[in-house]
């Protein structure tokens, strides 16, 4: 008997879900190739068993009811129905359409209301894919085959509609797995859907506007409460783009029609979850999820900095597989590169390389000049330098974490990489290019000794021959210098200046060849230093060949004093050059000449020679210092500074050192020259730490630096802190006041300067962002040391007076005061802990005095200087003592207590304590600001509470210990329970119980009627007394003192006959947060 149709789809879901196939079989893709039948696609997995089942499908439909109209149904082809049936087609398709889409849905409800557990996740991926490919396929329509004619088949929209209907409304359910799973139903049915159509050749032709239902249903879910139902919209999403052509044909439609405006809504959604998606799985799949175009690829660049390796890793992966080299810019090329092959994560750095050998090179044909050539070697040599690297590396198996780079490829294609790294690319001296003598160059210096000798033979022409190379190419420098721009139009003076860069790179890239090959003959060295020594001399020689041409002296001289003797020689034909008449008019090239000549020298050289034209070199730099020119003294200083380095000591403090000291302190002189004098004088104190001094004639170099961190100018305060960190960080720096222009340089002046600031700069002398870096590592290393963490505590008082000056009247500027002293209490906690993790102590709580270090601090500071701040001032320095944190200031005193340094954090809370109330008298004196009584209220409550703590700790210890220090037979008078009663002026008469005796300070601790406490000595006990009527007299008081506290006595006490309710008026019924009584500290 034959199955019915609900029984022939129900048990075939139940036996392919029992499968548990996984979700995303991303391999089960639809063969681009047809059956002979020309309409059915040969399917894999999933879609062939659907496939199958609509065959079941359309059989059990169209079986007649009579034998006598038998139809046979050919096994490969569905479509050669009888013409008797035929028909009967149409009304079958209406009459069964809903009976099988409720089949299908009862499966697809059945999977929704599965448990939400991991075990049912494969059997109910298994049920959504089938009904969806199912739906998609029953759908198709009729297709011409290759006669021309249409077949006739069965098809039907109607479980695809049902299907789709469902799914959108249960994506608004209540329950989450509900919502995930409809998600996940929209993206099969997405993804299906798509693939048909592209099987078919239809999306061309079919209106886009077909998958807006179910972005719209997607949409929402993009940014739901749950984050597994953000997970699957966000996979749902990338099935919605057809593929990258259909998805730039969707962008430019959407900008003229209403239907397509979901594509845009859809980027925008997925755009932001890969930015600020706080689930890294979730940013990672928003990254796979996103459309490749030319909106996307920034984004996606963007992405390649995320902090998780696993989102870098996965959007590198992304430009591997969906984007050609070809199709990103020059500096999307560089900037991938640059974030990717970075050694601070070896994750993002083989992901990376698989881009780059199994992505751009596959795509090039492993041809690694043609890869140079995507990336211009011109402007990113050093980029240039790591690709070359690495690819090296690989091909030759050098490092063991690159070893899996090249699995990706198939074999033939490893094999191709890896011979075209050993491949010999001949270095074709007439015909150079800038790729390929980049690449010979690098791969020469990269070789390991023991290849050097037989790969460099091999490799690069003779000296001779590399030296008349070089000559053609600086000819063709030359000559593409001496156009006239002026009779060129923009596009011919543009590929003239591109010729000439050309050029002068690969005369660099040839002095470097120069310098690596080992064919050092006589005759090749002579012919080289002769080409050098005239290019040195020419004042035609670019700029950029001055430092490689002093470098190739220094490596082709036997020794440094042969090498100094040629550039002294040098140096003397510039000089010459510029006393002839003819040349006057070129006197300024050439002394630059001179002095860029000499700097370079200095700075390659490790001593001074004693040949006279070396030691008559300050006699041409000090003409250059006077000079009227700002760029002649900004050069000459440089010179002197490099050349005092390598002088005697003592030249060096009478002669040197003054001089630089008077140009760094001239406000007149030009910003550059200063700086300069600036790192000079740096430079010098670096060296001779012990010889020189830190002053000359009057001049202190603390306080000029001093003074230069508060300078108006941006450059001067950049390089004068850049100064100052390398100084603190040596110990040649201790003043709290420059550490202290420096914290505030760090967070107040660089976040302005950074704003016109080129990232680009950021290795240059003077750059704030530069700076910024710099500082950012300073301040943690510099806390490692114990004498530094000193420095840095003492540097709060001079840091808020500096804060002061900064916010005086007229000046808008905001500072915040509170970030800089919790980065300093950071930074000192940090060290510490870093310091005794060092020293392999183990400490489970670590405590550290830095809190109340800087609590104290600040307290001192309002005491002193309260009359001369500002009210916003006062108010914001209170609300930092109250937004202390209390295990910092209560650890601070245990700290201290457990290890018997001179009970230090005792005095620092008890002198914080006294601080406090004379802060908070003298704001009730002067102006009574609420907020700042509140927080100082909220502060002395802590300090209470710990003082409690530790007098509990104190009498506990002095039970079980009777020290000498205390003197164990002193009696209290007024034991524990006594009742007093005392006067505290414009507010009335309080009463109090003695509830604690310290006996190590002999100090009653008293608790009156409103909670409040307070610590008196006995005479302040006694004199706190208020004397009747019937007390006359000190000894009618004193009498009463010797019976106070007794039972049978307090009946007679004065204290009995007044009542507590007439001592007290009515508007001093107040709470404790307004009374602030005087606190009596305990004595040392």
């Amino acid at each position: 008997m034959a199955p019915s149709l609900k029984t022939l789809i129900i048990s075939n879901f139940d036996a392919y879900q029992k499968q548990g196939a996984s979700r995303d079989n991303d391999k089960s893709k639809i063969c681009r190739e047809t059956s002979k039948s020309g309409e059915i696609p040969k399917f894999g997995g999933v879609e062939a068993k659907a496939a199958l089942l609509r065959k079941e499908i359309l059989a059990l439909l169209l079986k007649p009811k009579s034998k006598k109209k038998k139809t046979t149904l050919k096994k490969q082809n569905d479509e050669n129905i009888d013409p008797a049936i035929a028909g009967s087609i149409d009304s079958i398709n209406r009459e069964n359409g809903e009976e099988i889409a409720r089949w299908i849905l009862q499966c697809v409800d059945a999977s929704f209301g599965s448990p939400n557990s991991s075990s049912f996740a494969g059997s109910i991926d298994c049920v959504l894919q089938l009904a969806s490919i199912l739906s998609c396929i029953l759908s198709q329509g009729p297709k011409e085959n290759k006669k021309g004619s249409k077949a006739i088949h069965f098809h039907t929209g109607i479980p695809k509609q049902i299907l789709v209907k469902r799914a959108i409304e249960s994506s608004e359910a209540e329950l989450d797995h509900i919502r995930s799973r409809s998600c996940r139903l929209l993206g099969f049915y997405a993804k299906y859907s798509n693939l048909a159509l592209l099987e078919s050749g239809a999306c061309k032709n079919s209106p886009i506007g077909t998958m807006e239902p179910l972005a719209k249903a997607i949409l929402p879910r993009l940014t739901d409460k749950s984050q597994i139902v953000r997970s699957e919209a966000i996979y749902a999403s990338q099935y919605l783009f057809l593929s990258n052509l259909d998805a730039e044909k969707t962008e430019k439609e959407s900008r003229n029609g209403k239907e397509t405006t979901w594509i845009q809504k859809i980027e925008e959604a997925l755009l932001q979850s890969a930015a600020f998606e706080p689930s890294v799985a979730n940013r990672s799949a928003a990254v796979q999820s996103l459309p490749i175009n030319d909106k996307t690829i920034p984004f996606l660049l963007e992405r390649v900095r995320d902090l998780k390796p696993k989102v870098r890793v996965d959007t590198l992966q992304v430009f591997k597989e969906k984007v050609a080299v070809q199709f990103l810019s020059e500096e999307q090329r560089i900037e991938l590169l640059r974030c990717g092959l970075t050694e601070r994560c070896p994750l993002t750095h083989a992901a990376a390389c698989k881009m780059l050998c199994c992505g751009w090179m596959k795509s090039l044909k492993f041809d690694v000049i043609n890869l140079l050539d995507h990336i211009d070697p011109i402007g990113n040599e050093s980029n240039c330098e790591i690709v070359i690297k690495t690819l090296l590396s690989i091909g030759k198996n050098n490092d063991v974490q690159l070893t899996n780079v090249l699995q990706e490829l198939s074999d033939p294609e490893a094999r191709a990489f890896r011979e075209a790294m050993k491949r010999n690319i001949e270095l074709e001296v007439d015909n150079l290019s800038v790729s390929s003598v980049l690449f010979h160059r690098v791969r020469c210096e990269n070789l390991c000794e023991s290849e050097r000798a037989l790969e460099l033979s091999r490799l690069l022409p003779d000296l001779p021959v590399i030296c008349d190379c070089f000559q053609k190419h600086l000819d063709l420098l030359m000559a593409s210098k001496v156009i006239d721009d002026a009779d060129m139009s923009s596009d011919d003076a543009d590929f003239a200046g591109s010729i000439a860069e050309a050029e002068c790179f690969i005369c660099l890239q040839l002095l470097h060849l120069a310098c690596v090959t080992d064919n050092h003959e006589e005759g090749g060295r002579r012919q080289l230093h002769s080409l050098l020594r005239n290019l040195l001399i020419s004042l035609d020689t670019p700029d950029d060949l001055i430092e490689p041409c002093i470098k190739a002296i220094n490596i082709t001289h036997d020794s440094e004093a042969d090498s100094i003797r040629l550039v002294a020689q040098v140096l003397d034909e510039i000089v010459a050059g510029g006393s002839e008449k003819e040349n006057c008019g070129d006197d300024f090239f050439l002394q630059m000449r001179a002095l860029s000549v000499m700097s370079i020298l200095l700075e390659n050289i490790h001593r001074l020679s004693e040949d006279d034209s070396i030691q008559s070199m300050p006699g041409l730099i000090l003409p250059a210092i006077l000079s009227t020119n700002p760029k002649l003294r900004e050069q000459g200083v440089n010179c002197i500074g490099k050349y005092s380095l390598l002088s005697d000591p003592q030249i060096v403090n009478d002669e040197f050192k003054p001089l630089l000291l008077k140009i760094a302190g001239n406000e007149d002189e030009n910003q550059e020259v200063r700086g300069q004098a600036v790192l000079a004088l740096c430079d010098i104190h670096l060296v001779f730490a012990e010889e020189v001094k830190c002053s000359n004639e009057g001049i202190d170099l603390s306080s000029l630096l001093l003074s230069l961190l508060n300078h108006s100018k941006k450059g001067i305060v950049v390089i004068a802190a850049e100064a100052c960190a390398k100084l603190f960080y040596v110990g040649r720096l201790r003043d709290p006041k420059i550490l202290a222009c420096l914290i505030l340089v760090y967070f107040d002046k660089l976040a302005s300067y950074s704003d016109d600031s080129d990232a680009d700069q950021v290795n240059d002398v003077g750059s704030p962002v530069r700076l910024e870096q710099l500082l950012s590592l300073f301040f943690p290393a510099y806390s490692m040391k114990g004498e530094n963490r000193k420095v840095l505590l003492e540097s709060v008082s001079p840091l808020l007076d500096s804060v002061r000056q900064v916010i005086l009247p007229g000046n808008k500027k905001s500072v915040s005061v509170g970030k800089m002293l919790d980065y300093i209490c950071t930074s000192v906690m940090n060290g510490e802990k870093q310091e005794l993790d060092n020293l392999n102590h183990i400490e489970t709580n670590f405590e550290s005095n830095a809190t109340v270090s800087t609590m104290v601090a600040i307290s001192d500071f309002l005491v002193s200087q309260f009359s001369e701040l500002q009210h916003s001032y006062i108010r914001n320095l209170c609300k930092v003592l109250a937004s202390a944190n209390v295990d910092d200031i209560k650890q601070s005193k245990n700290h201290n207590i457990t290890t018997n340094t001179a009970s230090c954090g005792v005095s620092l809370i008890q002198r914080l304590k006294k601080n406090i109330d004379e802060i908070e008298s003298m704001i009730e004196s002067s102006y009574s600001d609420k907020v700042c009584l509140g927080s100082l209220g909220k502060l002395i409550e802590i300090l209470e509470s710990i003082d409690s703590d530790n007098e509990d700790d104190t009498d506990t210890d002095e039970s079980m210990d009777g020290g000498s220090s205390i003197d164990s037979s002193f009696d209290p008078k007024f034991p524990i329970g006594t009742k007093i009663r005392k006067f505290f002026e414009g507010y009335g008469y309080f009463e109090g119980t003695v509830i604690k005796f310290n006996k190590k300070y002999q100090l009653y601790k008293i608790e009156y009627g409103d909670g409040d406490k307070e610590e008196l000595t006995e005479e302040e006990l006694i004199a706190s007394r208020i004397a009747t009527d019937n007390e006359t007299n000190l000894e009618q008081t004193s009498a009463i003192d010797k019976s106070f506290g007794s039972d049978a006595h307090m009946e007679q006490s004065p204290l009995k006959n007044i009542g507590m309710e007439d001592s007290l008026e009515p508007d001093t019924q107040c709470s404790k947060s307004s009374i602030r009584r005087r606190l009596v500290h305990s004595p040392y």
